[in-house]
Protein backbone atom coordinates (compact mmCIF):
# COMPACT_ATOMS: atom_id res chain seq x y z
CA UNK A 1 0.00 0.00 0.00
CA UNK A 2 1.69 3.16 -0.99
CA UNK A 3 0.36 6.67 1.17
CA UNK A 4 0.78 8.99 -1.12
CA UNK A 5 -2.43 11.43 -0.75
CA UNK A 6 -3.67 13.16 2.12
CA UNK A 7 -7.17 13.44 3.45
CA UNK A 8 -8.50 15.04 6.72
CA UNK A 9 -11.03 13.34 9.45
CA UNK A 10 -13.69 15.92 10.54
CA UNK A 11 -15.05 16.59 13.59
CA UNK A 12 -18.06 18.65 14.16
CA UNK A 13 -18.00 21.68 16.71
CA UNK A 14 -20.51 24.79 17.34
CA UNK A 15 -18.81 27.64 18.22
CA UNK A 16 -20.32 31.25 19.31
CA UNK A 17 -19.46 34.37 16.97
CA UNK A 18 -19.44 37.74 18.80
CA UNK A 19 -22.96 38.60 18.93
CA UNK A 20 -23.84 34.75 20.17
CA UNK A 21 -24.88 33.31 16.99
CA UNK A 22 -23.61 29.41 16.80
CA UNK A 23 -21.62 28.69 14.26
CA UNK A 24 -20.60 25.17 12.69
CA UNK A 25 -16.62 24.44 12.69
CA UNK A 26 -15.11 21.22 11.72
CA UNK A 27 -11.62 20.62 13.18
CA UNK A 28 -8.85 18.50 11.07
CA UNK A 29 -6.89 15.46 11.49
CA UNK A 30 -4.38 14.64 8.75
CA UNK A 31 -4.19 10.99 7.43
CA UNK A 32 -2.19 9.85 4.39
CA UNK A 33 -4.06 7.32 1.81
CA UNK A 34 -4.29 5.91 -1.25
CA UNK A 35 -6.89 5.82 -3.77
CA UNK A 36 -8.64 3.14 -5.48
CA UNK A 37 -11.51 3.23 -7.73
CA UNK A 38 -14.92 2.29 -7.27
CA UNK A 39 -15.83 -0.99 -8.03
CA UNK A 40 -18.13 -1.14 -11.09
CA UNK A 41 -20.53 -4.05 -9.14
CA UNK A 42 -20.65 -1.50 -6.15
CA UNK A 43 -21.14 1.80 -7.69
CA UNK A 44 -24.37 -0.07 -9.46
CA UNK A 45 -25.62 -1.62 -5.85
CA UNK A 46 -25.42 1.70 -4.09
CA UNK A 47 -26.61 3.55 -7.03
CA UNK A 48 -29.83 1.07 -6.95
CA UNK A 49 -30.53 1.96 -2.98
CA UNK A 50 -30.15 5.67 -3.60
CA UNK A 51 -26.31 6.06 -2.80
CA UNK A 52 -23.72 7.22 -4.68
CA UNK A 53 -19.95 6.44 -4.04
CA UNK A 54 -17.26 8.64 -5.27
CA UNK A 55 -14.26 7.13 -3.84
CA UNK A 56 -12.48 4.47 -1.98
CA UNK A 57 -9.60 5.67 0.16
CA UNK A 58 -7.60 3.39 1.87
CA UNK A 59 -5.82 4.07 5.04
CA UNK A 60 -4.03 1.94 8.09
CA UNK A 61 -6.85 0.90 10.36
CA UNK A 62 -5.41 2.34 13.74
CA UNK A 63 -5.73 5.77 12.14
CA UNK A 64 -9.75 5.45 11.95
CA UNK A 65 -11.34 6.97 15.00
CA UNK A 66 -15.04 6.51 13.88
CA UNK A 67 -15.17 10.06 12.12
CA UNK A 68 -18.23 10.46 9.90
CA UNK A 69 -16.76 12.95 7.66
CA UNK A 70 -13.78 13.53 5.46
CA UNK A 71 -12.50 16.47 3.48
CA UNK A 72 -10.34 14.67 0.38
CA UNK A 73 -9.32 16.87 -2.57
CA UNK A 74 -10.49 20.22 -1.08
CA UNK A 75 -14.12 18.93 -0.76
CA UNK A 76 -16.05 17.53 2.31
CA UNK A 77 -17.86 13.99 2.02
CA UNK A 78 -19.39 11.56 4.31
CA UNK A 79 -18.26 8.35 4.99
CA UNK A 80 -20.73 6.11 3.61
CA UNK A 81 -18.70 2.51 4.48
CA UNK A 82 -15.78 1.47 6.15
CA UNK A 83 -14.21 -2.05 5.40
CA UNK A 84 -11.00 -3.84 7.06
CA UNK A 85 -9.37 -5.40 4.53
CA UNK A 86 -6.44 -6.78 6.41
CA UNK A 87 -4.64 -6.06 9.50
CA UNK A 88 -2.75 -2.98 7.74
CA UNK A 89 -5.59 -1.43 5.18
CA UNK A 90 -8.52 0.05 5.90
CA UNK A 91 -11.06 0.70 3.16
CA UNK A 92 -13.54 3.90 3.09
CA UNK A 93 -16.18 4.33 0.88
CA UNK A 94 -16.95 8.11 0.17
CA UNK A 95 -20.26 10.01 -0.72
CA UNK A 96 -20.18 13.81 -1.45
CA UNK A 97 -22.14 15.42 1.03
CA UNK A 98 -25.78 16.85 -0.49
CA UNK A 99 -26.19 20.44 0.65
CA UNK A 100 -28.22 20.77 3.55
CA UNK A 101 -26.78 17.68 5.32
Amino acid sequence: MFLDKVLYFLTEYTEQNRIGNNIKKYSKRKVFCSEKSVGQNQFYQAQMIGLEPVYVLVIRPFEYKNERLVEYNGIMFKILKVFKKSSTELEITLEAVKIGE
